[in-house]
């Protein structure tokens, strides 16, 4: 039950707490899975996420919309990003998760067209399309000033369950993120959570979220 407890496959504080209605997300090494409404989720290289999601994710048919939503794009999800062969992320994914060619599937984002370049976001689905789609999204949020704060509300009329399951997913991919460069991602004390001026989060209550 996805709405209850809301703490993916694992249960228990794998990757959270509540408290207070107030969910913390504790720490998080940057060599360990996360599980979270159905998503498992790794962090390569220098913030290249590795999502692999269950057909029972409430993600799993919200994939495409949720893509379209954070580009702000009208067409098809898929014309969004295309395959790439990215050796090094090829050989980390071999090195470090154990997979085979075939089961990481690399993705980028398109750029826009005269606009914005995006062609340097990349990530892996393992199982389908679908989990490359919400991999692409964890990559952008990665680059976003608000770390898509700004589309929470939205989800969440959308859909309350969905609302509630893409906050946690965000979150918890930016506490990922940023144990990669410790002491440079400082974002719980209000800070941007940048790197090299990639863009950052923030904190979630300073971003407008709910």
């Amino acid at each position: 039950d996805w709405d209850n407890g809301g703490r993916g496959d694992r249960g228990g504080d794998t990757w959270s707490r509540r408290s207070g209605g107030d969910r913390e997300v504790g720490p998080l090494g940057s060599d360990e899975p996360v599980n979270v409404y159905g998503i498992e989720m790794h962090m390569i290289l220098d913030g290249v996420p590795v999502l692999n999601m269950r057909a029972d994710s409430p993600f799993h048919e919200n994939a495409s919309w949720l893509l379209q939503t954070a580009l702000g794009a009208t067409g098809k999800a898929d014309s969004l990003f295309e395959y790439d062969d990215d050796n090094s992320i090829l050989r980390e994914c071999r090195r470090k998760l154990g997979l085979a060619p075939q089961e990481a599937g690399i993705v980028r984002l398109r750029d826009e067209p005269k606009g914005r370049k995006m062609s340097h976001m990349k990530a892996v689905g393992t199982n389908g399309k679908r989990s490359m789609m919400m991999a692409a999204l964890v990559a952008f949020c990665l680059h976003e000033s608000d770390g898509l704060a700004s589309m929470g509300p939205e989800v969440q009329a959308f859909n309350p369950a969905l609302g509630k399951a893409f906050e946690a997913l965000i979150d918890v991919s930016w506490r990922m993120y940023s144990n990669l460069w410790p002491g440079q991602n400082n974002w719980d004390k209000g800070g941007n959570g940048s790197r090299g001026g990639r863009g950052g989060r923030g904190a979630w209550k300073d971003r407008g979220w709910p």
